[in-house]
């Protein structure tokens, strides 16, 4: 996948679970100690994305993230 379509789809789905389009935005760019980096930073692989994607899923189900 290329880099832009995994910010498209990470931004998308960080978008959905926070249902705010500056939260969302702002949870991007934004340093998560869970990940050790800013989620942005990790679309770079799909192997990072699928990281933030896993902390987003926690998020959205309630599971301390």
């Amino acid at each position: 996948m290329k880099h832009n379509e995994r910010v498209e789809k990470v931004t998308e789905a960080t978008r959905m679970v926070f249902l705010d389009e500056s939260i969302a935005d702002d949870w991007l760019h934004s340093y998560n100690s869970l990940l050790n980096a800013k989620p942005v930073e990790l679309l770079c692989s799909d192997e990072g994305m699928s990281k933030v994607l896993l902390v987003l899923s926690r998020i959205q189900h309630g599971v301390y993230s």
